[in-house]
């Protein structure tokens, strides 16, 4: 008996494989145990793989995967999604049944009328989003939104699934932080090195899309889900207004003190800040654009209380327009998820690609997040801002190979650490390829990594996540004053 059953195509992309493992991560971290059934989709090419992020959740024990020849399933919940895609399902007992509706499926009725006749009348329809909801006038739907629900796990709880170990609570007792913190927006590193750091009273929930939903739940942090335009399949003009909506109603269910919104603050986050001055909202504005680009966000300042500019290592060499557009902007050391500096110790000759494809002989190629870096000893990376802080912060000897199409000015980024002497900057594949054949040499990784011991920087994650909090209890002390 699982927890929890989900069947569906498991070779979509994108945003489907996103929610779905956005899902299965959290239900792990419940302590409830998941089955995913996969129903090949007709039409598409029966050998195209899993998404990749599932496997990764199968291969890790997450979830289990059902076998075609399967005939005792059982589950508490059984999700499906996908619905158009069920023909040949195996018979699965559950004591609820959901179609969660990400699209509206072509012959809605049909569709319907077989789901139930397989599963039961009892199937509850649900669709993920307002926007599924407008484009089936008169179906007979849940009155809730799938991404509309506060908690996936609460959601899960309300239908007795619990998680392991625990009863239920009487509800003036479930003990949760007083103040929550909205964070918007794909900028998922730096928003989960600033939420390790707040205090104990204030949680983070992170609102992204599709891609950066698994990392955010990885990190053990609340999200919600604001899917993009494209995932949607909307005009850019009407996703306005569905961020606007969303916005609206995930600040009437937390009442966020604050709400930091990273990127750029498009006309959706524009529309949510007139309608809602209740929070503080705040920027997190990234630095290092490239010359002539951008600029049309300057003006788009003045609706925020405060911004927060993460510290750019080769800040001197930042020619873009935030440069000139000072006023309100608090700086802070490179906002990272490094460890607390400790000697490194590359116990083998390793090989960190990040972004760029390449090898070298007698290296072996490996992957390390921020805890690890210390162990590799050569990597070669584009030069994104999390990349560059990362790999020169741990002191990683480093061949940087910006990208041509990156948001920001990696150029810049990767010549400016070349001129301090920090690392190599390469412009194509050839002059890589060379400079990982020069950094072969122990003596001349070792000289990299020394100069950048020499001009370290701090991590300022700990200092933007105070600046967050003192802007959190300023809206406190706000509503305490007008109270009085």
């Amino acid at each position: 008996m699982y927890d929890v059953a989900i069947l569906s195509d498991l070779r979509h992309t994108g945003g489907s494989a996103a929610g779905l493992v956005a899902e299965v991560e959290a239900q792990a971290a419940a302590g409830l145990t998941t089955v995913l059934i996969h129903v090949p989709e007709p039409g598409r090419a029966h050998v195209r793989p899993f998404d990749r992020r599932i496997v990764a959740c199968l291969r890790d024990g997450r979830a289990d995967l059902a076998h075609d020849d399967d005939t005792g399933l059982a589950a508490r919940v059984l999700l499906i999604r996908r619905p158009e895609a069920v023909a040949d399902a195996p018979p699965v007992r559950a004591a609820h049944t959901i179609v969660v509706l990400d699209e509206p499926p072509a012959g809605f009725a049909e569709v319907r009328e077989r789901i139930e006749r397989q599963f039961g009348p009892d199937v509850v329809w649900t669709p993920a989003n307002a926007n599924v909801r407008e484009r089936l006038p008169g179906a007979l739907l849940h009155g809730t939104d799938w991404h509309e629900i506060g908690s996936h796990i609460a959601r899960l709880a309300s239908l007795g699934v619990l998680t392991r170990g625990l009863l239920p609570a009487p509800r003036i007792a479930v003990a949760r932080p007083a103040r929550h913190v909205l964070l918007i927006g794909d900028d998922i590193a730096r928003f989960r090195a600033i939420a390790r750091h707040l205090p104990g009273d204030l949680e983070a929930v992170v609102v992204a899309g599709s891609d950066g939903l698994p990392a955010a739940h990885a990190a053990g942090l609340l999200t919600e889900y604001l899917p993009a335009a494209a995932e949607l399949g909307v005009a850019d003009d009407r996703w306005t207004g569905f961020v606007r909506d969303r916005l609206r109603h995930l600040i009437r269910l937390y009442g966020p003190r604050a709400v930091l919104v990273g990127g750029v603050p498009h006309d959706g986050i524009a529309a949510a800040v007139a309608e809602h001055s209740g929070p503080r909202w705040l920027w997190l504005r990234p630095a290092m654009w490239r010359r002539g680009a951008g600029g049309q966000w300057a003006a788009r300042g003045s609706l925020f209380d405060g911004i927060l500019e993460p510290g750019e290592f080769a800040a001197a060499g930042d020619e873009g327009w935030t440069t000139a557009a000072r006023a309100g902007v608090t700086t802070v050391d490179p906002i990272t998820e490094l460890p607390a500096p400790r000697p490194r110790r590359p116990s083998r000759p390793t090989l960190l690609c990040r972004g760029v494809e390449a090898t070298l002989p007698g290296f072996t190629v490996v992957e390390a997040g921020p805890g690890d870096l210390g162990e590799v000893a050569l990597a070669v990376s584009r030069a994104g801002y999390t990349s560059f802080h990362e790999l020169l912060g741990a002191r990683v000897p480093t061949v940087f190979v910006p990208d041509p199409d990156g948001a920001d000015d990696e150029l810049t980024r990767a010549r400016f650490a070349a001129a301090a002497g920090v690392a190599i900057c390469a412009t194509d594949d050839e002059a890589a390829a060379a400079a990982l054949e020069r950094l072969a040499d122990p003596v001349a990784r070792e000289a990299l990594s020394r100069r950048c011991a020499e001009v370290a920087f701090g991590n300022g994650a700990a200092d933007a996540a105070a600046w967050l909090a003192g802007h959190c209890q300023r809206r406190s002390e706000v509503e305490a004053g007008s109270a009085r």
